[in-house]
């Protein structure tokens, strides 16, 4: 009887030091926010970049922070431990200039935080718009430039079957050399630009609808930035 009774006090010493251990409260605030430009929200690959935020109690290294995703439309969220205090930092990525040490964002977690990242791009794609006729899509759009030293290496129209939509979610034939089939505008300025291409691809006709959105690659830049997808009726 002892033997079971000490084998017992064990098991329940066990179980009370395990539920000790899990006895945590769930994160109770939500961080949320987008990456900007003088208010504007730009618009970007779908998780391709990415925010480091530090948990609390946590010196900064490699190995210590929660990865957020930025969505292809410039919005972030993640979840947070109310009245915590968190450092959100900007990754390598993107299409703007590098981050630096006084780019570190630092705020308490009392309830819900909306924090943007206010960010200097190289361009800015605006007033973007596609038609179609007879397979041939025209995109029309155009570019502002912001810092004065960059250099734009090409402008791509991407045709994808849904909304998610980017460099490699893109059924447009790049390879093809025929400007008129590839989407690609090696020469682009300032101001107004236009993309003509033919849809050929057979994934894309195959659609009563796709989508449509223009991005712009920068010269040193580690990432596209882009328009908004743009819903495109074929039939």
């Amino acid at each position: 009887m002892k033997k079971i009774s000490f084998i017992g006090m064990l098991f329940s010493l066990i179980m009370f030091t395990a539920c000790e251990k899990d006895n945590y409260d769930a994160p109770s605030s939500t961080l949320t926010g987008a990456i900007m430009y003088q208010g504007d929200t730009l618009h970007l690959k779908n998780s391709e970049v990415t925010l480091r935020l530090y948990e609390p109690g946590w010196a900064t290294s490699s190995t210590t922070y929660t990865t957020v995703y930025v969505d292809q439309y410039g919005k972030f969220s993640a979840s947070l431990f109310g009245g915590k205090t968190y450092k959100l930092i900007r990754s390598s990525v993107g299409a703007w200039d590098l981050p630096t040490a006084s780019d570190t964002i630092t705020f308490v977690a009392n309830g819900n935080v909306t924090q943007n990242i206010e960010v200097s791009p190289y361009f800015l794609i605006k007033n973007t718009t596609m038609q179609v006729s007879n397979n041939v899509v025209t995109a029309s759009f155009n570019i502002e430039q912001i810092q004065g030293n960059a250099v734009i290496e090409y402008a791509q129209l991407c045709l994808f079957p849904n909304a998610i939509i980017d460099i490699a979610n893109n059924k447009v034939n790049t390879a093809d050399a025929d400007s008129n089939i590839n989407g690609r505008l090696a020469n682009v300025s300032t101001g107004s630009n236009t993309i003509t291409k033919t849809i050929t691809e057979s994934e894309l006709l195959s659609y009563s609808f796709i989508y449509g959105r223009i991005g712009i690659k920068v010269q040193g830049a580690s990432a596209l930035l882009y328009s908004l997808p743009i819903k495109i009726n074929l039939n």
